[in-house]
């Protein structure tokens, strides 16, 4: 499982069982929604639980031996905690066996919403630093960074102030991410920087684009004209079809009229003729 190494989420832890454990033999503690106190007189169990949910969550530290946390004259210690990360249920269960005089980590599992995983304590403990958003540096080191922000045992809280300046230096900037803060900062400066040319260019184009839109309207308003005057010449034309079309329908009438008077002095023409030839034929019939 990979996390967004911004994302914002919630770890609850909602129950842990622990059998030889320092103080404990054998217990379950679940814990309510809200703050728990975990109050008591010293010796009575309350680094216990704290050191188990950290060995849970991350196995023997580099520098922690295993006899630090079995219950004395037992051979084997098991933790067992349910937690929620964000919007997924997990249950860690690691278990510690003593084999001659030292103590090893025996088995680990991790299942996340009924997906169980079995592995090597390398596996898992990365697997966890994934799941909570931890850098992975601290899979080969002392988890200081779980160590010193969710509790602090009070037989260490004098080990920060008296370490050198460097160490608690180092301390510090992984306990409040100042690392991840300052390149959140620098990728936010770069990010700034390319957002200021392409707002310069979008301003450039923007300008572009009012001179365009200026052009735009000169062209669509000399379109206009032109449509008017297109509107004009085509109204002309149609006058002048419909005067063409008169005179043609006079040509026409003319011609007919040609035409008939051709037809009457072609006939007259005959009739002189027939008249011409009668008188011919009268005048010879009297002499």
């Amino acid at each position: 499982m990979h996390r967004n190494p911004l994302e914002v989420f919630i770890m609850l832890i909602k129950s842990i069982k622990i059998k030889n454990i320092r103080s404990y033999k054998e217990g379950e503690i679940v814990f309510p929604e809200g703050s728990t106190l975990l109050m008591g007189d010293i010796g009575s169990g309350k680094t216990s639980v704290l050191l188990a949910i950290e060995f849970a969550l991350f196995g023997l530290q580099p520098s922690q031996k295993g006899n630090s946390i079995l219950r004395n004259n037992e051979s084997e210690a098991e933790v067992n905690l349910e937690l929620m990360v964000g919007e997924d249920k997990v249950i860690i269960e690691r278990g510690l066996k003593k084999s001659g005089k030292s103590v090893s980590q025996t088995d680990c599992a991790i299942t996340i919403n009924n997906d169980r995983f079995e592995g090597s304590v390398t596996e898992i403990k990365n697997k966890i630093l994934a799941l909570l958003n931890y850098p992975q540096e601290f899979a080969k080191k002392t988890n200081d960074l779980y160590k010193f922000t969710v509790y602090t045992p009070q037989e260490e809280m004098k080990q920060i102030i008296q370490e050198s300046n460097d160490t608690r230096l180092n301390t510090l900037r992984h306990v409040f991410g100042i690392d991840k803060y300052k390149r959140i900062e620098e990728n936010i400066d770069v990010l700034t920087t390319k957002l200021r040319q392409e707002i310069k260019l979008k301003e450039g184009e923007i300008g572009n684009i009012e001179v365009k839109k200026q052009l735009l309207g000169d062209k669509n308003q000399l379109l206009k004209n032109e449509q008017t005057k297109l509107i004009e010449i085509e109204y002309e034309i149609l006058e002048v079809q419909k005067l063409k079309q008169e005179k043609e329908r006079e040509m026409q009438e003319l011609k007919k009229r040609i035409d008939e008077k051709l037809k009457l002095q072609n006939e007259f023409e005959k009739s002189e003729l027939t008249l011409a030839n009668k008188k011919d034929t009268t005048h010879n019939l009297q002499f």
